[in-house]
């Protein structure tokens, strides 16, 4: 997504990004598909939350966007456990789907509401 190297995203290129994911089902199943595979590290084919919270924290690494229940363990384990339907602290990659959109909605609600206060920041100079 970075092609010119220098650890930086435009917000267009962000937002078409998420955008192209979340409207297109084949590709959203394959995000779902890859990112599933890669944060089931124990390969038992679910997620526990020690998992999911991995993937949470990645999620700020690679894209620079902050997830709201970042850092507030009690915050993690609720979202969690929103989408564990059948509470069995793990989710499935039925359960795993929803959560996954939810998520990249909050990235890309997040990443417009920084882009207004900071549009805004700019506009009070």
């Amino acid at each position: 997504m970075d092609r010119n190297q220098r650890k930086l995203v435009s917000y267009k290129t962000l937002k078409l990004f998420f955008e192209s994911i979340l409207n297109d089902d084949e590709s959203f199943q394959n995000t779902v598909d890859q990112a599933f595979e890669a944060y089931d590290t124990d390969g038992n084919n679910a997620l526990d939350a020690q998992e999911i919270n991995d993937f949470i924290d990645s999620i700020q690494e690679q894209f620079g966007v902050k997830h709201p229940n970042q850092g507030d363990p009690e915050a993690i384990q609720a979202f969690f456990e929103d989408f564990d339907a059948n509470a069995d602290a793990k989710l499935s990659k039925e359960e795993f789907r929803p959560m996954l959109k939810e998520t990249l909605n909050t990235m890309l609600d997040v990443t417009l509401q920084n882009i207004d206060i900071i549009i805004g920041l700019q506009s009070n100079d």
